[in-house]
């Protein structure tokens, strides 16, 4: 028992030593989620990534920011919520 505890407080302070990378974000995924009417609230939350993010993507010359159609729409949020279930499911929820 003393013997984890001891090694979770190195991980901790390892991982504190390590200097945060910023994982990528996928500006055109962020893009069609606005182009398709979503908030930048909701695309922040619902691709768990920070609205100073969601807003660098929409000031970034990108490719033409169509309206996906509505299938596209369907497909985009069947895509997002398996995401999230498997989160889920990998966080014991």
């Amino acid at each position: 028992m003393m013997h984890r505890s001891i090694q979770r407080l190195v991980a901790i302070g390892l991982a504190a030593m390590i200097p945060s990378v910023a994982l990528a974000v996928n500006c055109d995924q962020v893009r069609r989620y606005l182009a398709a009417g979503r908030s930048v609230q909701d695309v922040a939350d619902s691709m768990i990534i920070d609205v100073k993010d969601v807003q660098k993507c929409q000031q970034q010359p990108g490719a033409a920011q169509q309206a996906p159609d509505a299938a596209n729409v369907k497909k985009m949020d069947a895509i997002e919520q398996k995401r999230l279930d498997t989160e889920k499911i990998d966080a014991g929820e």
